[in-house]
């Protein structure tokens, strides 16, 4: 009877440890991803006012002169400008570069790509859980907006395609201004995804923002502009 006793009272020990275990376990997981979502929407809620053009340029942080805001474009991570799909109600702030810590955080400029202002393909990636989770309403002919520290700029898409994991062609150069924007697809798939959703838009308009007029467009550094092509495959394969 003692023995049994004994063996029953080291058995519940036991599970009480292990139910500590697991509980311990799932308190960090929940800790991490409630501190991911609260750091990446406080980013985006301090982020988005420099790119507010209803603010003075010199109040909440703002950068207003020219020469700190190509330093700001040429730094990885650091937000380079605000993109907005008015009949989606996304707007995002995108940031210089693609890696992991960048995406958490926002959308990304794939690095090798063209920027707002230059002839080519400027290319944009984000997760399609978070910040590009509304890509799977968008439709021909809807409005995109970016704007920059100095300038705004209005696309027009005109395609929507799901293209393999594996096709780079979305990033090949085009000798007009066009937005390409890159996200995984399915939106609902559960893991890696196969396949990528592209949203093709060409350059409408532009316009210089009142309150930086002084500043010209944000010029490419001899640095960004050297990003080989192994750079942009790897960036257009991570957007999960």
């Amino acid at each position: 009877m003692m023995r049994e006793d004994e063996h029953s009272s080291r058995r519940n020990a036991g599970l009480r440890w292990l139910s500590r275990v697991f509980l311990t376990a799932g308190a960090a997981v929940l800790a991490s991803g409630i501190y991911i979502w609260a750091d990446a929407h406080v980013y985006q809620a301090l982020e988005s006012q420099r790119f507010d053009p209803s603010l003075p340029a010199n109040s909440n942080g703002q950068i207003a002169n020219c020469k700190a805001s190509a330093k700001a474009f040429d730094s990885f991570n650091s937000s380079i400008g605000r993109l907005q799909i008015p009949r989606l109600g996304l707007s995002v702030v995108v940031l210089e570069g693609d890696g992991t810590q960048t995406l958490r955080r926002g959308a990304g400029h794939i690095p090798g790509s063209a920027w707002a202002g230059h002839a080519g393909n400027l290319a944009i990636a984000g997760h399609r859980d978070t910040f590009f989770r509304g890509l799977r309403d968008i439709r021909k002919d809807d409005v995109i907006q970016l704007t920059t520290l100095n300038r705004s700029y209005v696309y027009r898409v005109d395609l929507i395609q799901i293209v393999e994991s594996s096709d780079m062609q979305v990033l090949d150069k085009t000798a007009e201004p066009v937005l390409t924007l890159i996200t995984c697809f399915p939106f609902s798939y559960i893991g890696p995804a196969p396949s990528r959703f592209v949203v093709r838009a060409r350059q409408v308009s532009s316009s210089a923002r009142e309150d930086l007029r002084e500043c010209q467009d944000l010029p490419q550094s001899a640095d960004h502009q050297s990003v080989n092509a192994e750079t942009r495959r790897e960036g257009a394969n991570s957007h999960n």
